[in-house]
């Protein structure tokens, strides 16, 4: 199967931001630089550009679907006695960020399903 194709700046278009946003929050959460906060605001304003990048049909559901589940998961698993321990941590022990992450990463799975599968988004 052939991924590089027409398509291409389209596959740039849905994975690009969300690559280099990705990149970008990783090397800012491990070298501690912005506080929980920002984080949480880079991720959102992340999710935003993200969705006025492409948003494909049912994009926003998945969104919160994902995003539900990343509270129950997290905060869940945390109230159960789940090991991780995160140093900064105002959500019932979780980052604010990470159920946000839960949320863009549905999505982004959801997306990258789409390109092998060759699915037509609605704005095509």
């Amino acid at each position: 199967m052939n991924l590089i194709n027409a398509n291409s700046w389209e596959n740039i278009r849905d994975f690009g931001v969300p690559a280099t946003a990705a990149f970008l929050f990783l090397a800012f959460e491990s070298t501690g630089t912005m506080s929980e906060l920002s984080l949480t605001a880079f991720i959102v304003a992340v999710t935003c550009v993200m969705f006025f990048v492409r948003e494909h049909p049912y994009e926003p559901f998945l969104f919160i679907i994902g995003l539900t589940t990343g509270c129950t998961i997290e905060i869940g698993m945390r109230v159960l006695g789940y090991q991780q321990v995160w140093t900064s941590a105002s959500l019932f022990g979780v980052p604010y960020w990470l159920p946000i992450v839960w949320g863009v990463g549905f999505v982004l799975i959801t997306r990258l399903g789409m390109v092998v599968r060759g699915a037509k988004t609605k704005k095509d």
